[in-house]
């Protein structure tokens, strides 16, 4: 099991990205499990907008190709849910991807980036990105 914790940004949305930086920035948690099921874990995480205090919950099943390596590359697919955007909880569902690396700097802890392309709303593309800090326990 696993616990990262982070920021994350909009690099492409349909939603109108904010001249300044950190209008658009959000905190991450992610809570994960390591080869669940044919080298597949869920991981499921949680991103809070700091100025909106909006927030999207993702669940992810991701493949590591390369665990217990200090570089440790990792690809996944799942779904991203906007919980605060109006209508309806499938109206804001759109599919994700994960794909990305960790530096394991020991079993316990570790640095992570990843990028999340998906297609969200009228199935339009976007990208989000995403770095923090891994916890293993």
């Amino acid at each position: 099991m696993y616990f990262g914790i982070g920021a994350a940004y909009p690099v492409i949305t349909t939603n109108p990205v904010s001249p300044n930086f950190t209008d658009d920035l959000s905190v991450s948690a992610t809570v994960g499990l390591r080869d669940l099921l044919l080298g597949f874990g869920p991981r499921l995480g949680v991103d809070y907008r700091l100025n909106t205090g909006s927030l999207a919950l993702e669940l992810n099943f991701i493949r590591y190709l390369n665990p217990g390596a200090f570089f440790d590359p990792y690809i996944g697919l799942g779904a991203r849910f906007d919980l605060s955007a109006p209508g309806d909880i499938l109206a804001n569902t759109y599919g994700n991807s994960v794909v990305g690396f960790g530096l394991n700097f020991s079993r316990n802890f570790g640095l992570f980036v990843e990028a999340n392309p998906r297609f969200e709303k009228n199935l339009q593309f976007g990208l989000g990105a995403r770095a923090g800090l891994r916890l293993g326990f």
